[in-house]
C-alpha cells in the first residue's frame, strides 16, 4: 500500500506540480531540497518543546521538501542513482528527529525515562521497515507492501501531533496511545515485509 495511490495524495501532487516552475527557477539541485528537509526536521524537536502544533508544522514542511525533491528531479531530468541513495539516507535523519520531537513532549511531562524504551523501539521498527526494503531490492525483489511506508508514517505523525494540539487536556493519554499504536503498526509492517521476502527467496 502506498500513500501515493490515494485520492488525497493525487490532489496533493497536482498542487505540487503547480509549484514546480517556481522551484525549477530557484532551486539548482533536488539535493538542496533533500538537505533542506533534513534541516527543517532537525528543528522539529525544538518546535515540539514549545507546542505540538509547531512540531506538526515542521514535520509537514520537512515532508513537503522530501516529497518535492523527487518531483523536481523527475521534471528537470536530474534523476540519478546517487540522488535516490542520498534522499533515502537522509530520510533516516528525519525519521530520528520526528520521533525525538515526540519524546520531547514526554520529557515536558516528566515521562522521559518511562517513554524512552518505547521511543527507541519505534525508531528501531522504523529503520527495519526502510532497511528491509533496501535489502530486498538489493536482492532483486520489489518490496512495496505494508501500511507504514514512509508516506503513511509521516502522515501518522502529523495527525498525532495535531491531536495533541487540539486536545491538550488529554495529552498524556494521546502521547502514550499514539506511541504504542505507532510501535505496533511499524513492527507489524516490518514483520509483514520479512515474511513476504522469506516466501519469495526460500526454496519451495
Amino acid at each position: 500500500m502506498s500513500l501515493r495511490s490515494t485520492p488525497i495524495a493525487n490532489g496533493f501532487y497536482r498542487l505540487l506540480n503547480r509549484l514546480l516552475p517556481f522551484l525549477q527557477r530557484h532551486v539548482k539541485s533536488p539535493n538542496q531540497l533533500t538537505m533542506l528537509g533534513v534541516v527543517i526536521a532537525a528543528c522539529a524537536p525544538l518546535a515540539f518543546y514549545f507546542s505540538p502544533l509547531a512540531g506538526m508544522i515542521f514535520i509537514g514542511l520537512s515532508g513537503l521538501a522530501d516529497t518535492t525533491d523527487g518531483l523536481l528531479a523527475k521534471s528537470a531530468g536530474k534523476q540519478s542513482a546517487y540522488g535516490a541513495f542520498f534522499d533515502s539516507t537522509l530520510d533516516r535523519f528525519s525519521d530520528f528527529f520526528y520521533l525525538l520531537g515526540f519524546w520531547v513532549r514526554f520529557w515536558r511531562r516528566d515521562a522521559a525515562a518511562s517513554s524512552a524504551i518505547l521511543v527507541l523501539c519505534a525508531l528501531l521498527f522504523t529503520f527495519l521497515i526502510s532497511y528491509s526494503k533496501a535489502r530486498a531490492e538489493s536482492l532483486g525483489q520489489v518490496l512495496a507492501i505494508g501500511l507504514m511506508e514512509r508516506g503513511f508514517r509521516t502522515l501518522y505523525l502529523i495527525v498525532w501531533a495535531l491531536l495533541l494540539a487540539l486536545f491538550p487536556d488529554a495529552q498524556d493519554y494521546l502521547l502514550w496511545t499514539g506511541l504504542v499504536l505507532f510501535c505496533v503498526l511499524t513492527l507489524a509492517t516490518a514483520i509483514q515485509r520479512i515474511l513476504y521476502v522469506r516466501a519469495r527467496l526460500l526454496p519451495k
